[in-house]
């Protein structure tokens, strides 16, 4: 969750550490006639972030075997039951309760952040990337961060994290002494921390130190004993689904609400493209 500070500072708000306190914190910045948050899902990926936090939150918490055996089709998404459908209707209710602006299925992401960073809402749920598309709405937003407490009082916030990439040389390489060169400029403490800079995130190298008061929140919450980081989110490929996946979860997640597909049908649908992506696999 990016905030603006001065919203909450000039209206004496606190950061939420529970679910309670969060709905309770949109409510009151509702009857200040304040947008609680900006929601930019003209986007279709967009649309993905609070579902994939509350699957953290919801299942992956609760066990983390599940999403093994959902990508091996052990386990059905129907099988889930109850916290599947908390999870799929947690961005709707918001909706209908007022908590984005009239214009959120209409807004892009770039607008949606440029509404944060004018004033004109009070929060967004995004990666730590979209801080400059925040600031460049206004290089002077007092920005910082706190992870979507989706918990009860006294459970702990998931924090799903994605770090499922990297580079690497072909050993065949005509020119492989070249390639090792580069890829140690590439990786090297200093040049990361220009590349970190630019992305407003967090380096893997230990070495490298941002100045940056929106990633010292970032740091503090996911070494926090009251948060627990996850090595996934929910729509990593391989992990919740067979590879490849045919089930396109952005577009049903926007379709989703905007109203214009069920719950029920969502996870039909889901169920179905893993079951054909196996009967596949298993005939070749």
């Amino acid at each position: 969750m990016l905030y603006n500070k001065k919203i909450f500072s000039d209206n004496s708000l606190t950061v939420p550490t529970d679910i309670n306190a969060f709905t309770t914190l949109c409510d009151t910045l509702k009857s200040k006639n304040i947008t609680p948050m900006a929601g930019g899902f003209k986007d279709s990926w967009v649309t993905q972030l609070i579902p994939f936090i509350a699957f953290s939150q919801y299942i992956d918490g609760k066990d983390g075997a599940i999403k093994g055996k959902l990508a091996a089709g052990a386990m059905k998404y129907a099988d889930l039951g109850q916290p599947l459908t908390d999870v799929l209707s947690l961005q709707q209710t918001w909706a209908k309760a007022g908590y984005f602006q009239p214009s959120y299925m209409g807004t892009d992401v770039n607008t949606a952040s440029s509404m944060l960073g004018a004033g004109k809402a009070a929060m967004m749920i995004n990666g730590t990337w979209q801080l400059t598309a925040v600031l460049t709405a206004n290089a002077d937003a007092q920005i910082g961060y706190f992870p979507l407490p989706l918990n009860q009082p006294g459970e702990k916030i998931q924090i799903p994290t994605s770090a499922d990439s990297g580079m690497c040389i072909n050993a065949a390489s005509k020119n492989l002494d070249a390639a090792k060169q580069a890829l140690d400029y590439y990786l090297s403490a200093d040049n990361q921390l220009r590349v970190m800079k630019d992305l407003n995130s967090i380096s893997t190298n230990t070495k490298v130190k941002l100045d940056n008061a929106f990633i010292s929140d970032v740091m503090t919450a996911m070494s926090s004993a009251n948060c627990n980081v996850q090595p996934t989110w929910w729509g990593t490929g391989g992990y919740y689904w067979p590879t490849p996946t045919t089930f396109q979860i952005d577009v049903q997640l926007q379709n989703l609400l905007a109203g214009g597909t069920a719950i029920d049908q969502f996870i039909s649908d889901a169920d179905a493209a893993v079951a054909r992506v196996l009967a596949s696999a298993s005939n070749t």
